[in-house]
């Protein structure tokens, strides 16, 4: 976000990293969480939103800025300025409560009043409150008082450098088709990625008679001859960045059967290179897979059966396979990318600060 920020030629100065000094007066709190199982952030707390408007409002004082951006919406929720806000992020906390495990599991009535005193202070403090689905964004639309026109969705973009046309896309998935069936698995946390459903679905589809094998990355998972473990893959590195690169463009689909996603940098990804995507219709996923578009999404309650149900259907239907494959570069194209993405936040960013200056004159 921040390279494509300064590539659009914003001069950006950065305020971080923020203190958290006030975090050993929560000591206690967080040992009752971790005896009770309840989840705990601190950082959602009116003691640390104030520390984090002050230490960012002290170096607001030293700079002349025309807006202030942040990438969650904690660090502004206390602060004082008169320079126009904006957050972008992925969730809210009505919507991760008992969705996502961790901090977020079993917070408790009082912590969840906690969090969304916070969540509203920040909407009332911003211009724009910029969330990365529409999932994130209608919790806020139902849950919070807050303009409408104020909440914006711009999804994230693919992390990988994308330096292929359509006409190399159309290139990759002939190669793909005249190879087995290759399932692709990247997630770091193999239950909550649904990991169990894509063993189960690559066997199943073996036993019907569909030779396929599954390259899972990023996590550790059971052994199984239809397997291979590549575990985890670094993008901060060059041959990192190829390696995966090499997956996305090899790969028949990318097989992501999530029982709990805010987002999905990954399926810009997958899409970018063409990769027809197979995921669950949960979180925010649906901003990022189109259904019959860049791949196909199946209902929480869909098992592998279904899976595979769908996989071979378009393994054997290559036309479809086609059409998906370059729909999904299209989709890469037209909207999961950073620099539709930035150009996006710099459209609002040039709105608020319009609108502070007409508001200055009258």
């Amino acid at each position: 976000m921040l390279e494509h920020i300064r590539r659009a030629g914003v001069d950006v100065q950065i305020i971080a990293p923020l203190r958290r000094d006030f975090k050993y007066m929560f000591l206690a709190h967080k040992a009752v969480g971790r005896l009770t199982g309840r989840g705990v952030q601190i950082d959602r707390h009116p003691l640390a939103l104030r520390s984090y408007g002050r230490q960012i409002g002290r170096q607001l004082a030293q700079s002349k800025v025309d807006a202030v951006f942040a990438p969650s919406s904690i660090p502004v929720s206390a602060l004082e300025t008169r320079t126009p806000i904006l957050f972008w992020t992925d969730a809210v906390i009505d919507s991760m409560c008992d969705y996502y495990p961790g901090a977020f599991a079993r917070m408790g009535a009082r912590n969840l009043d906690v969090a969304r005193n916070q969540e509203q202070a920040a909407l009332e403090k911003s211009k724009f409150a910029i969330y990365a689905s529409e999932w994130a964004a209608n919790s806020v639309r139902k849950n919070y008082k807050v303009n409408g026109e104020r909440i914006q969705v711009i999804p994230f973009g693919a992390n990988l450098p994308i330096r292929h046309s359509r006409p190399d896309v159309s290139h990759f998935v002939e190669q793909r088709l005249a190879r087995q069936c290759r399932l692709l698995f990247i997630g770091a946390d193999w239950e909550r990625k649904g990991g169990p459903i894509a063993l189960e679905t690559v066997e199943i589809l073996n036993r019907r008679g569909v030779p396929a094998t599954l390259t899972i990355v990023g996590t550790e998972a059971p052994d199984s001859r239809f397997v291979e473990r590549l575990g985890f893959i670094s993008k901060s590195t060059i041959a990192g960045q190829q390696r995966l690169s090499d997956l996305l463009q090899s790969s028949t689909f990318f097989l992501l059967p999530t029982r709990a996603e805010a987002a999905g940098i990954v399926f810009c990804e997958a899409s970018a290179f063409g990769l027809p995507i197979m995921a669950t219709d949960t979180g925010g996923v649906g901003t990022y897979v189109a259904d019959g578009s860049n791949g196909l999404l199946l209902p929480t309650h869909a098992c592998a059966r279904d899976y595979a149900d769908g996989i071979e259907r378009l393994w054997k239907d290559r036309s479809l396979y086609r059409k998906l494959s370059l729909n999904g570069f299209d989709e890469y194209q037209r909207r999961l990318n950073w620099d539709v993405a930035i150009q996006r936040l710099l459209q609002l960013v040039q709105t608020a600060v319009a609108e502070k200056s007409t508001s200055g004159r009258n």
